[in-house]
């Protein structure tokens, strides 16, 4: 397996909102604190995992800043859903929840998108192209309705998931036997020329 923790990262992203509809009718309450907080976890994960592909390192560490930077935002909020704070949940929503955490995002999909360029062959790499770039047309369109005043379809938000179902994908192949990771260098190694 080539990144059990993008397996992991992958999993918890695309079970937040589920988990979270599950706890909204068990209990009628907490669907937002849920999807937080498993969310915190999975960019934790998400974070870690691009260490486990093939990318240069500067892409790994921006994939890594950006991922982690959106674990905060996501536990920030979580926690903030849980206590009675005023100025804590407008921190968590209204300062990071805002350009932090859109630069984040920005960030993530260039790094994501990198990845799926290196790394994916084949179908999965379609699938990590379509909904990369799906969701990068989305964000353009998030930005255009935001400068014109429109306000946006906040039910769109679900389609950010769709990065995750290729990073599951991916994730789950068998790393390739002609490349390797030696310090900072990728070597593929031709197995056709013996070397």
């Amino acid at each position: 397996m080539k990144s059990p923790r993008g397996l992991l990262a992958a999993l918890l992203l695309l079970l937040a909102f589920p988990l979270a509809v599950l706890v909204q009718v068990l209990f009628g309450a907490g669907a937002e604190t849920v999807v937080h907080l498993v969310g915190a976890f999975g960019f934790a994960f998400l974070a870690l995992s691009f260490f486990d592909f093939t990318p240069p390192r500067w892409i790994a560490w921006a994939g890594c800043v950006a991922a982690s930077a959106l674990a905060v935002v996501f536990a920030v909020q979580g926690v903030s859903t849980l206590l009675p704070d005023e100025s804590l949940h407008r921190v968590a929503f209204d300062v990071l929840g805002d350009r932090p955490e859109r630069a984040a995002i920005v960030v993530l999909l260039f790094a994501l998108l990198a990845v799926c360029l290196i790394e994916s062959r084949g179908v999965t790499r379609i699938v990590g192209l379509v909904t990369i770039l799906g969701v990068v047309a989305l964000e353009l369109y998030r930005v255009g309705v935001g400068i014109l005043g429109i306000p946006e379809g906040a039910n769109l938000r679900i389609l950010y998931l769709l990065p995750f179902v290729w990073l599951l994908l991916e994730s789950r192949k068998e790393r390739s036997p002609g490349v390797l990771r030696v310090g900072d260098a990728v070597v593929r190694i031709d197995s056709d020329s013996g070397a």
